[in-house]
């Protein structure tokens, strides 16, 4: 597990389509536990593979103080609604902007 070097607005390797993860190994075992260090070290709340230059479909992200690895994610369902908050990128150092999102409804 290590931190590594966010890639930056303007390097090609952001605009790589992510490939969809097949081998669920050692591999993707090593990259998720390298974007939790490299989010929380950045610091920040989510980060994508893509970010460290793989470009397959892979995240993290940490809600609440709690890590969730995501792999393959697909938007199943959202709502309509939405609340406008200041997001920022790690890719993009320095900007924030202020984006809608669908609100989360906790699990029932």
């Amino acid at each position: 597990m290590s931190v590594r070097p966010i890639v930056l607005l303007g390097d090609p390797r952001l605009r790589l389509r992510g490939e969809p993860v097949t081998s669920f190994g050692k591999y993707l075992h090593e990259l998720l536990d390298d974007l939790a260090q490299t989010m929380r070290a950045a610091p920040g709340v989510g980060l994508a593979a893509p970010q460290l230059g793989e470009a397959v479909q892979a995240c993290v992200i940490e809600v609440e103080s709690r890590l969730h690895e995501l792999v393959n994610p697909a938007i199943v369902e959202r709502s309509d609604d939405a609340e406008p908050d200041d997001e920022g990128c790690l890719s993009l150092q320095g900007v924030v902007v202020p984006v809608e999102r669908a609100l989360v409804y906790p699990a029932e």
